[in-house]
């Protein structure tokens, strides 16, 4: 079965500033995030908006893995996708596959650690 790679990113709608993974992951020393996007058996699916994104997951399920950007200069961010997956799981147990992960590339830390902190919580609190 294909594994899902979502990768979330305002820069991504902007043709002269596309935000290459192969290019930005290396930048910010997260290689290996590389090696599971690009993975055999992957489909890499680029969403700009979380409007977006939240279509995709509603026709195709959850994706294997998520990387975030936070700031996509819309009404929504990453944060807002991150909470509605959450609720999504609490609606539906299982929404979220167990083996999900996640990576939060957005520069704003604020931000950055407020996702971390509401999909870690969350995932552990599942397990138990």
């Amino acid at each position: 079965m294909k594994k899902v790679f979502m990768f979330l990113d305002d820069d991504a709608f902007h043709p002269d500033r596309i935000r290459t993974m192969r290019v930005y992951y290396p930048l910010i020393g997260a290689e290996e995030i590389l090696d599971i996007a690009y993975a055999p058996n992957t489909d890499i699916v680029i969403f700009t908006t979380v409007e977006g994104a939240q279509d995709y997951i509603l026709s195709n399920g959850c994706p294997d893995f998520i990387s975030f950007d936070n700031d996509l200069r819309r009404d929504l961010e990453g944060l807002d996708l991150a909470k509605w997956l959450i609720n999504k799981d609490i609606d539906s147990p299982g929404f979220i596959p167990e083996d999900f992960r996640f990576f939060v590339h957005s520069q704003n830390i604020e931000a950055k650690d407020r996702i971390y902190s509401n999909l870690n919580q969350y995932l552990d609190f599942r397990k138990n």
